[in-house]
């Protein structure tokens, strides 16, 4: 997908009096970026959408980090995310630029919905469709829009419909769903199917991993791999009259970087080392009333940014017992509920390719740069450190 990029410079009064941007001027940002995007670099190519006017309809804008002044201009990155008849929405990232050692921070995540105006009548009108798309445009007949929820019609859901094999899968992916949500209101999730099993790959928004849950289906279509809204996809499993009853699929979103870059599906060999679920648990437990303990321990003027990240860094990049895996991923693996205590009945969670439904509750596997952590409930997957710009964090 697309995005545009805007290098948005900061002023001094920007910031307010508690010394970080004041969250209104993230919205002129967004306006910034807005206008850059739709009338430098639209008419360029072809498009007449917006040549005689817009208004916004709607903002909706959620503050992940604090943005202290600098010389160093902020990006933003923009893309358009969903075409109506008379509207479009565009998402956005205020973040730092991307390095070779991971991907930038992230301060503020927003969409706007925009509406072509004409104000001789005073009304909204449709969208010119016979040129060449915005960046980052939805092409006609291609990939539809990331919706709120299931209002809307039917011409946003597949005719395939999936049928869990028991009420047990399906309440296990709506749990799955909704915690990607909580962290993410405009989550994805990338869907795979591998026989029986359909495996669903997302990303919590605050964690920068890789959280994958399996559900065993009933009478499974022949193939299915697409990357839906996760929100959708949730309204569509609380929907049915009946728990494990099937339910559609959302028609294709335009997907985030990430749903490119997912674990191999084969090759994963046993890694030692694992604490018991008990120790991995208390372990979590432990570092993260250790990060409170010292962050809380700073005095006011002491609690910056940058020390609270350096507390964390030196916390979350620890190794968990005797492995490699840096004892964020198990962090991430509790924030998603995967580190409960596994029920009687086992549900497959284990990737596509990976063989049977493990009979252990934990295990730690790897794959080339890759390295994941499986239990009854899911996985959480991660790039092994400094091999490649796929990192971890977690804040």
């Amino acid at each position: 997908m697309a995005r545009h990029l805007y290098r948005c410079p900061l002023r001094w009064s920007d910031m307010d009096a508690f010394g970080h941007v004041n969250n209104v001027v993230f919205l002129r940002y967004l306006e910034e970026a807005r206008i850059d995007f739709m009338f430098r670099l639209a008419p360029g190519n072809g498009s007449k959408s917006f040549s005689g006017g817009s208004v916004v309809a709607r903002h909706e804008i959620d503050y992940k980090r604090p943005l202290v002044h600098r010389h160093e201009p902020v990006l933003v990155e923009s893309w358009v995310t969903g075409i109506r008849g008379a509207s479009l929405t565009i998402a956005y990232e205020v973040k730092d630029p991307d390095t070779e050692e991971g991907p930038g921070t992230v301060y503020v995540r927003a969409s706007t919905v925009v509406v072509p105006y004409d104000f001789e009548t005073q009304r909204p009108r449709p969208h010119h469709r016979g040129g060449a798309a915005l960046p980052g445009e939805v092409p006609p007949g291609g990939a539809r829009s990331r919706g709120r929820g299931r209002a809307g019609g039917a011409d946003r859901v597949s005719t395939a419909p999936l049928r869990p094999a028991d009420r047990g899968e399906a309440a296990d992916l709506a749990a799955f769903l909704r915690r990607l949500v909580h962290y993410d209101k405009a989550a994805a999730v990338r869907l795979q199917l591998t026989g029986e099993r359909l495996a669903v790959f997302g990303r919590p928004a605050s964690f920068e991993v890789l959280a994958v849950r399996t559900v065993l289906l009933d009478d499974a279509p022949a193939e299915l791999d697409r990357t839906v809204s996760a929100g959708e996809l949730l309204e569509l499993v609380h929907a049915e009259p009946e728990p494990g009853a099937p339910f559609g699929v959302p028609e294709a979103v335009t997907g985030p970087p990430w749903a490119g870059v997912l674990p191999p599906r084969t090759g994963w060999h046993p890694e030692p080392g694992l604490p018991a679920p008990d120790a991995l648990r208390a372990a979590v437990a432990a570092v993260v009333a250790e990060f409170r303990t010292r962050t809380e321990a700073l005095a006011p003027e002491e609690r910056t940014r940058t020390a609270l990240d350096a507390i964390g860094h030196e916390i979350w990049s620890r190794p968990l017992g005797d492995t490699a895996l840096p004892v964020r991923a198990a962090h991430a693996a509790h924030a998603m509920g995967f580190l409960r205590p596994a029920p009687v009945r086992v549900p497959a969670a284990s990737v596509p390719g990976d063989g049977a439904a493990p009979a252990e509750p934990f295990a730690l596997r790897s794959a080339g740069a890759w390295l994941r952590l499986r239990t009854p409930y899911g996985s959480v997957a991660v790039r092994r450190a400094g091999l490649g710009a796929f990192g971890v964090s977690v804040r």
